[in-house]
């Protein structure tokens, strides 16, 4: 069965990290939406139903409603990220940074180790010297 994770095991978070994923998640809205409008216009074209005023683009009420989708996402977006600004002094601690400096330690409790060095130690701590070789 699944046990919840702890609060303590989130300790590493930032809040930048948190704005990250918050724009993470609204760049990824955004495209899925536009994907799907594209893809939706291209079945207008293939009967014959004109489409917006840009190549992809539905029009009409569809077109309304993409553009409606696509607003809020960046509303919500551009809230989010600046209510996390403001709440960035207040919800970061020196626990925060330690716990996040501190070497990764395996289910064992032993630290886990990359090239002689800790994770968190290293320039790029979740990189290994093999993904250069296997990204090209």
């Amino acid at each position: 069965m699944h046990k919840p994770a702890a609060k303590t095991q989130l300790k590493h978070l930032r809040t930048s990290d948190l704005r990250g994923l918050a724009q993470l998640a609204t760049q990824a809205t955004v495209g899925v939406t536009r994907i799907v409008e594209g893809v939706h216009q291209s079945i207008w074209n293939t009967l014959g139903v004109p489409g917006g005023k840009t190549p992809g683009q539905t029009g009409g009420i569809t077109g309304l409603v993409y553009r409606s989708i696509d607003t809020v996402t960046q509303l919500l977006g551009k809230g989010v990220d600046s209510l996390l600004v403001r709440l960035q002094p207040r919800l970061e601690s020196a626990a925060q940074s330690e716990a996040r400096n501190t070497p990764a330690r395996s289910g064992s409790g032993r630290t886990q180790w990359r090239d002689g060095r800790p994770l968190a130690r290293q320039q790029k701590p979740l990189r290994h010297p093999d993904d250069a070789a296997l990204s090209g």
